[in-house]
């Protein structure tokens, strides 16, 4: 089943309206949408790696625009949509503990929340939560996520053919690979804060 579902995402990946797609889907993972863009970025980038530059920087754009969004929402809305958005999601009691850390390293935190898979969506909300300096988030999550995403371009635009060959290949360990980086993202950031 989800080879087939990895088929039909390579098809639509290769329609032209597939990069608004994944700018919107950046857009809401950075506040609340809990399956990262990779989901949508890597078929796209394997359907088309000539456009793999184009890809990353619909995903940046998106991303960025969303965590601007979600910040605005952690500065001012924390306890009327920020708060219901991380209990959803499971973290409310680490929330306090993320927005104190936050506070003294935040650059390194909002870093690391761009370029892991750690969910970069908390990171988003607790900051402005946390009343961290605006354009020092903005510049270290556009910095973040532009490494996440133009890696990914590059190593698509270079090794392309042979990474679909691969994944065509090693399809179902692939995936329990990604599904185990994902929830690993989750769960480590309960244990560090």
């Amino acid at each position: 089943m989800l080879k087939n579902l990895y088929d039909w995402t390579l098809a639509q990946a290769a329609k032209p309206a597939a990069v608004w797609w994944l700018a919107f889907v950046s857009a809401i993972e950075s506040i609340f949408f809990p399956i990262p863009q990779d989901v949508m970025m890597i078929p796209m980038m394997l359907a088309d790696r000539k456009r793999a530059f184009i890809i990353a920087t619909y995903a940046l754009v998106g991303s960025i625009f969303g965590a601007a969004l979600g910040f605005a929402i952690g500065w001012g809305f924390y306890e009327l949509i920020g708060k219901p958005i991380i209990a959803a999601l499971g973290y409310v009691d680490k929330a306090e503990a993320l927005r104190l850390s936050l506070v003294d390293n935040a650059w390194w935190i909002i870093l690391t929340g761009g370029i892991t898979p750690v969910p970069f969506k908390l990171i988003v909300l607790i900051s402005g939560w946390a009343k961290v300096n605006f354009f020092m988030f903005m510049g270290l999550a556009l910095f973040g996520r532009a490494l996440r995403f133009y890696a990914f371009a590059i190593a698509f635009y270079l090794f392309g053919d042979t990474m679909k060959q691969l994944i065509d290949r090693y399809f179902n360990a692939l995936a329990v690979a990604f599904v185990v980086i994902f929830v690993g993202g989750f769960v480590a950031l309960r244990y560090l804060f």
